[in-house]
């Protein structure tokens, strides 16, 4: 076997399907121990590992990415918490960290997506949206079989399309039943297609258009 096994607290973080292979096959297997301060620093350690790997999909390097932005975002948020509180302690700020500013700085995980995919922040925007909005089709994105800018489009004429019928519902929300009784008229109103002589082409002649009312 070329790669240890790699544990943390007797618990696998790298190297389970090796192990499973060894053990089922009677095959010598190594193992290496890793120190890491709580769980979460070793699901960081375990995704940014996986992000490394070359038989990734982008839509696969996409998810990995995105779980690792949030749990970056919510350290940064601990890391803010946790200065502001010692600040307030009366600590001076140039004891709290030497990269207290940096720290303080909030995470923009979309462009972080995207650094660690690989791909523009347009295209990360493209991912993030069509898992939201559409985890049918993310899940066909993830397939490989539709593309991400294909989902994308997709999502927009639905969203179009309802942003369409929920715009007729409210112009049409008072409007009265034709049915409700709306009176007697004494005017008649109609269009016909009258003939009109200042036609520039013959295209365009009424005659062309639709039956001719003549009086």
């Amino acid at each position: 076997m070329l790669n240890a096994i790699v544990v943390w607290n007797n618990t696998i973080i790298d190297g389970y399907n090796r192990f499973k292979i060894c053990t089922e096959h009677d095959i010598a297997y190594c193992t290496t121990s890793m120190d890491f301060d709580n769980r979460q620093d070793v699901i960081v350690w375990m995704l940014e590992n996986q992000l490394g790997r070359r038989n990734l999909t982008e839509g696969q390097r996409y998810q990995l990415a995105s779980s690792l932005a949030e749990i970056v975002a919510e350290q940064g948020k601990q890391n803010q918490r946790e200065a502001g509180k010692q600040y307030g302690e009366g600590h001076p700020k140039e004891e709290l960290c030497l990269n207290l500013d940096k720290a303080l700085e909030p995470i923009d995980t979309l462009q972080f997506v995207a650094d660690q995919t690989g791909i523009s922040r347009a295209k990360a925007a493209q991912y993030r949206k069509v898992e939201k909005e559409a985890p049918d089709l993310f899940a066909d994105v993830l397939d490989q079989k539709i593309s991400v800018s294909k989902a994308h489009q997709e999502v927009k004429k639905k969203q179009r399309r309802e942003e369409r019928a929920n715009k007729i519902v409210q112009i049409t929300k008072d409007n009265r039943e034709l049915n409700a009784g709306l009176g007697q008229f004494n005017v008649i109103y109609a269009d016909p297609p009258w003939r009109y002589e200042h036609s520039k082409t013959d295209n365009r002649q009424i005659e062309n258009q639709s039956v001719r009312v003549t009086l």
